[in-house]
């Protein structure tokens, strides 16, 4: 798929006799820029640059202020240039059915698919007969995972350009994801790193992405501007490596941040002017910092946490783009994570009394390498240590109220999993976001202190994405497809459901009988529930239903049935013992009297699937 270099020799001939110093210069930058434009050449960083600051021909990172030691790479000579006819690939052809989902609206624009790409890779792990394996020993495999992004659709640009972090930076049109130029060793990841044709590779996790400009993209007219190629996570689009006049653009048109502002086509057929960031062939190819005021943040996948059998439970161990208001899919058939991946567990079962057996309110529905941590009572980061499941793995924090039972340990879970690159996004009912802004604000010194240790940015750990739902809103997350519900309690308090495929699971919250939540888990599979204040022994006597009642702090075991009866969920999960002790052969065969579907009382880490 490499394209051949372009031949100089015409060029050279019209400057015979003509060799002055100032014409040989122009010779060599015209020649420089033929053979950038063809595809066949590079020009790659020279390594130990300081990286500290926003600079052309550099990347302002996040998190290392130097490059790392250059590596002796025959493809590479001494003044950076990369010659890809002298660099191996990775071979092999593999299929794959990716999906990206683009959902334009007029204030932000919504990325999710599988990050699979739409066209074949190279075989990964690298073979050991490969020509590349003798520079690159990649042992990662290509896998699904959850890819979901909320941009503005009309960005602003900062006052101060933003660092890069490590990982992805923007989404590509192809369904994979664009990293920074970078490789894990800080060194300059085109020049270093070995990848496919399609110059893409996996990373520990699985994640498909690129460093720079793919041949695989679509490439365009060659005397017009490049197309769309994606998006950066600050909403600034992305565009191949041509002007306006089809013209090679080098570093020296482009600001610090690899972008300028310039006029680009739109759906009508017509041309506006916008800052839009380039892909060309020059480090740091594709980003050199964020552009863009409000950035999305990236999910952290993670492998699936091991498991193991502990007391018969199973217990894990402005770039606006295209016609604004549509929705539209690119490219393929959709192949996401199964939905059979989907669970939740149980990680904290009691109510606001201590108890040693069981931790204060918290679940983790886990959906491939994502992980949504709903609730945070009492002892969660122990709960979460013990499920061998990390705060950097967290892929958001869900609130189903603001009691104190359920958001007790919000604060610590929240700071060190934003030292750590988790918790990219908050969402809870109103009263979330000035939650989350005072404690962000409020440990301000203590955040920008720890982030220095670690050679991070306070800045990127205070940026997350806050979303506030009040009942009613149904939006995607990381592939699942969620909805929410408004029930009844003594403050707001807000019921989800997490949909995958034909699988779901909801998570009530506290309650009183409430006829919103018998709607929100009609034909559940999973329905995790606030058990109420079940008594001792044979205190449980049966009841009716009460009407709805938002004064009523938590519904009578009678009404709890009831609501599972009416929803017709399959399997019913009880949580939220407020009680040291109670009889659960009393409380099964008084339920079991209107619901005739599973009853679990759960414990501590129980994992659950549909």
């Amino acid at each position: 798929m490499r394209s051949g270099r372009i031949t100089r020799r015409a060029f050279a001939i019209t400057i015979v006799g003509f060799a002055t110093p100032a014409l040989l210069a122009l010779a060599v930058a015209q020649t420089k820029l033929l053979d950038l434009a063809s595809g066949r050449y590079a020009q790659g960083a020279m390594d130990r640059r300081s990286l500290a600051e926003p600079a052309r021909n550099t990347i302002y990172s996040c998190d290392r202020q130097v490059m790392g030691e250059a590596l002796n790479r025959p493809w590479v000579d001494s003044s950076g240039v990369i010659d890809f006819a002298k660099k191996p690939v990775v071979e092999g052809s593999k299929s794959w059915n990716g999906q990206l989902n683009v959902h334009e609206r007029p204030e932000q624009i919504n990325l999710a698919g599988d990050g699979l790409p739409n066209h074949a890779t190279g075989n990964f792990p690298i073979d050991r007969a490969s020509a590349a394996y003798r520079y690159d020993r990649n042992p990662n495999v290509i896998q699904a995972y959850g890819v979901q992004f909320t941009i503005p659709s009309n960005p602003r640009i900062a006052a101060v350009p933003g660092c890069l972090p490590m990982g992805i930076i923007g989404v590509a049109l192809s369904g994979a994801v664009f990293f920074n130029a970078l490789d894990a060793p800080g060194r300059d990841a085109v020049a270093h790193e070995i990848f496919d044709e399609c110059e893409g590779h996996p990373e520990r996790n699985g994640r498909y992405h690129y460093h720079h400009f793919s041949p695989c993209f679509d490439q365009g007219d060659s005397k017009a501007h490049s197309p769309l190629i994606g998006y950066a996570l600050d909403g600034f689009a992305i565009y191949g490596p041509r002007d306006a006049a089809g013209v090679y653009i080098a570093n020296d048109k482009l600001d610090e941040c690899h972008g300028h502002i310039g006029p680009v086509a739109t759906a009508n057929g017509g041309t506006k002017t916008v800052y839009h960031y380039h892909a060309n062939r020059e480090f740091p190819y594709t980003l050199g910092c964020f552009r863009g005021g409000a950035i999305a943040r990236p999910e952290r996948p993670r492998p699936p946490p091991r498991r193991a059998e502990i007391g018969g439970d199973r217990v894990p161990a402005d770039a606006q783009s295209a016609a604004v208001g549509s929705e539209y899919r690119v490219a393929f058939a959709a192949a996401p994570i199964a939905a059979n991946d989907l669970s939740v567990i149980t990680l904290g079962t009691g109510g606001p009394p201590a108890n040693a057996e069981r931790a204060g309110p918290s679940g983790l529905v886990r959906y491939g390498n994502v992980r949504l941590l709903v609730d945070m009572g009492r002892d969660t980061q122990l709960r979460l240590q013990q499920a061998n499941v990390s705060l950097r793995d967290l892929s958001a924090l869900l609130f189903t109220h603001h009691h104190l039972d359920h958001n007790e340990e919000f604060v610590p879970i929240l700071l060190k999993a934003r030292l750590q690159g988790g918790a990219a996004q908050i969402i809870g009912p109103p009263g979330t976001k000035r939650f989350t802004d005072f404690v962000l604000d409020f440990y301000k010194d203590d955040s920008d202190y720890r982030a220095q240790r670690t050679g991070g940015s306070g800045e990127v750990m205070r940026n997350v994405t806050m979303r506030e739902v009040s009942g009613g809103e149904n939006f995607s997350l990381y592939g699942l497809t969620v909805r929410t519900a408004r029930v009844n309690h003594t403050i707001h308090t807000v019921a989800y459901r997490f949909d995958a495929g034909e699988k779901s699971i909801v998570i009530s919250g506290d309650l009183s009988f409430s006829p919103s939540l018998i709607e929100l888990a009609r034909d559940a599979d999973v329905l995790v529930m606030d058990a109420g204040p079940l008594n001792l022994g044979p205190t449980n006597q049966p009841q009716r239903p009460n009407r709805a009642n938002p004064s009523r702090a938590h519904s009578t075991l009678v009404e709890v049935a009831e609501m599972a009866r009416q929803a017709n969920v399959k399997r019913l999960v009880l949580t939220h013992f407020a009680n040291a002790r109670f009889s659960e052969t009393l409380s099964r065969g008084q339920i079991a009297e209107i619901f005739k579907g599973e009853v679990i009382f759960a414990k501590d880490l129980l994992e659950v699937s549909p």
